[in-house]
């Protein structure tokens, strides 16, 4: 996989957890039912929410960095012991840091 690859994977993948960010915080900043029954259904819903939403934050968080990565030309480079991420690994996981070894 090549640079340019690379950046159009990750920016996509940044592109649909923006999206996913930005509509769970339109679910949440949705006025809630007054109606207790429902309003248990809806706190259990928040808690699901807010778990993607921290999931998907984290994992902007680490395609912002394998960008940074790519463009200082250190990308696929474990950071750990400085040997190549295998390709599959990255194919895989494009955002990823770490070789298995040391992931592991």
């Amino acid at each position: 996989m090549n640079t340019n690859q690379t950046r159009e994977i990750l920016l996509g993948k940044q592109k649909r957890l923006q999206r996913r960010v930005s509509m769970i915080d339109a679910d949440f900043a949705q006025e809630r039912d007054d109606d207790f029954e429902e309003l248990a259904v809806e706190s259990e819903n928040d808690e699901v929410l807010s778990a993607l939403q921290k999931e998907a934050v984290l994992e902007l968080e680490q395609i912002t960095k394998a960008l940074h990565l790519l463009d200082c030309g250190k990308y696929g480079k474990c950071l750990d012991c400085g040997k190549p991420i295998e390709p599959d690994r990255l194919r895989v996981l494009p955002y990823t840091t770490l070789c298995k070894r040391c992931a592991t």
